[in-house]
């Protein structure tokens, strides 16, 4: 659900930029009086209704219609439109328990989840996180029950303008922490989507050949070492060029992982986190240089001998 981050870090399939609150104060403010529709390009507001099975949702990145698992007939069924919001109709989408085939069932449930349409019917594990069943459009639910809120967006300034006024409505936000163990990251990332398996696959394998190269290189250039000791070559000179060098090309290595990276987000698909990928890169760039530094030492340390017994 939340790709490599834990679910219950990430939940709904948000981004890292997500922010969450929780219900502090009373307020009789409903979600019209809290987010102006008209202000916004990319926000996602997910609002969860008690421990009724409901959330309020409002998507304009359309994120969780393009996440369905299920294909929509587009002459059946559609998605929330700016209308429905504007409009504050109070349509919904069943999730996880419908047969998506019998339509004529699906639009008769309407009266049952107390909707005035039920616009889609769904498959998908996003909304297995707080066992919901109902996704109603957020301008149609009682914001008063709602008891926990989970705002995302592409723009910060969009979460920032947002979150101030969740603020001051009765809501406190509550931090949220990604301090999660590189292993552990490496690790969950193996076992996650192709996508991530595949980009970190890459990454190991490049660290491999890195390691295997860097023993020829040193082999290759130990005289030139050796001669550079002899003649007063100081190791510090000699240990920031070599960083340098290390340095290079792991930004290079790192830019074409990058431009992967790129790719599996430009298509949609679920894909290795930005965090995560720069933790990775962080751990690869830390092992090559402790690796060239000790090829480094080694070699030398022998021509330092070498000069002593000369």
């Amino acid at each position: 659900m939340g790709n490599i981050i834990n679910g219950d870090l990430k939940p709904y399939n948000l981004s890292e930029n997500f922010v969450e609150f929780n219900r502090s104060q009373q307020s009789s403010a409903q979600a019209n009086e809290i987010i102006n529709f008209n202000e916004y390009d990319n926000l996602i507001v997910i609002a969860e209704v008690g421990e009724s099975g409901t959330v309020g949702l409002l998507d304009l990145q359309m994120k969780y219609y393009k996440e369905a698992t299920k294909a929509t007939a587009p002459t059946v069924y559609r998605y929330f439109s700016e209308l429905d919001y504007l409009n504050q109709t109070k349509v919904g989408i069943i999730v996880n328990n419908c047969d998506f085939m019998n339509v004529e069932e699906v639009k008769a449930s309407n009266i049952e989840y107390q909707l005035d349409e039920v616009i889609n019917c769904i498959e998908t594990e996003v909304w297995e996180y707080g066992s919901i069943y109902k996704v109603q459009n957020i301008y149609s639910v009682d914001f008063t029950e709602v008891t926990r809120v989970f705002v995302d967006s592409t723009e910060l300034q969009e979460i920032s303008s947002i979150s101030n006024k969740l603020l001051e409505h009765g809501f406190i936000n509550i931090d949220k922490n990604y301090n999660i163990p590189i292993l552990k990251t490496v690790l969950d990332a193996f076992s996650g989507r192709k996508h991530e398996q595949f980009l970190v696959s890459a990454s190991v394998s490049v660290l491999a050949i890195f390691i295997f190269m860097a023993f020829i290189f040193f082999q290759k250039y130990k005289k030139h070492v050796k001669v550079s000791r002899i003649v007063g070559g100081n190791f510090k000179t000699m240990m920031k060029f070599t960083l340098i060098s290390v340095g290079m090309i792991s930004l290079m290595l790192s830019c074409i992982a990058y431009l992967v990276l790129l790719y599996f987000e430009g298509i949609g698909s679920n894909y290795l986190s930005l965090m995560n990928f720069f933790k990775i890169q962080g751990v690869m760039l830390l092992c090559n240089s402790i690796l060239a530094i000790v090829n480094l030492s080694i070699i030398y340390k022998n021509a330092e001998n070498l000069t002593r017994r000369s």
